[in-house]
């Protein structure tokens, strides 16, 4: 007798490493920056600093959470809006390029906006490095102004 029923089991989108790397970045991207600094301290986010980012990303943002908090700067925003364009991998590091709109207003210790959330999307590029086996944010570049269309990704 034989069995007409078809397998339910699915074939992953990625595989392991990739789907690590991709959830750092995306935590990164939107927990990380899922923040109103008016009303909590910038400090505590070291916790979640500290588990997803590493090496020189880990000292200009934990610099400027230490600035904010002693200057009464504020950032403000529900975190990057972020669409992966592509993951690549190599051995122990990674790199993710993301099609994604900064949506984080920034104020002076008088409440005043001195720098308004972008309002539109752009490719930022994230590098990543495997520590003790756990992948951590190296390096995160947010410059330039090469636009996007987060529709394609």
């Amino acid at each position: 007798m034989t069995s007409n029923t078809a397998s339910t089991t699915a074939e992953p989108l990625y595989d392991e490493v990739e789907a690590a790397v991709r959830e750092v970045h995306t935590r990164f991207m939107t927990e990380l920056f899922n923040v109103d600094e008016r009303v909590t301290d910038p400090l505590g986010m070291l916790p979640l600093l500290a588990e997803l980012a590493t090496g020189d990303q880990y000292k200009r943002s934990y610099e400027t959470l230490q600035r904010h908090a002693d200057s009464g700067e504020a950032l403000v925003g529900p975190g990057y809006a972020s669409n992966i364009v592509k993951v690549e991998i190599n051995g122990n590091t990674a790199s993710v390029l993301d099609c994604s709109e900064d949506r984080a207003d920034g104020y002076s210790s008088t409440g005043e906006l001195i720098v308004p959330a972008d309002g539109f999307f752009k490719f930022r590029t994230t590098e990543l490095v495997l520590v003790d086996g756990v992948w951590k944010v190296s390096n995160f570049f947010v410059g330039g102004d090469s636009r996007c269309d987060p529709g394609k990704y």
